[in-house]
């Protein structure tokens, strides 16, 4: 049995990590890239987001899928923020 993996991100300054990280992270099947971002998004961001898309869907010309969800947060609320992730962190680690 393979245990998919899933990978939390957040967009702020650069988004080069997250790019960097998913030719590595797709190399197996079945894994989940969320992706948490402000309501508010910026036009970098959802430029982003764009550029995320097609290199997850790109992985998909090779047998590969990573599923890729996109997480909205309100930026001033922490509290909520805080325990929104955490139920979606425990909801992935029960569902692997």
């Amino acid at each position: 049995m393979t245990r998919r993996r899933t990978f939390f991100a957040t967009l702020g300054f650069s988004e080069s990590l997250v790019l960097a990280t998913i030719p590595v992270f797709g190399s197996e099947n079945h894994n989940r890239l969320i992706i948490i971002t402000s309501k508010d998004s910026s036009k970098q961001t959802t430029k982003t987001i764009k550029a995320i898309d097609r290199l997850v869907e790109s992985f998909r010309f090779t047998g590969k899928t990573i599923d890729f969800k996109q997480k909205f947060v309100e930026e001033t609320e922490f509290q909520k923020n805080l325990s929104s992730l955490c139920n979606m962190i425990r909801t992935e680690a029960t569902n692997n």
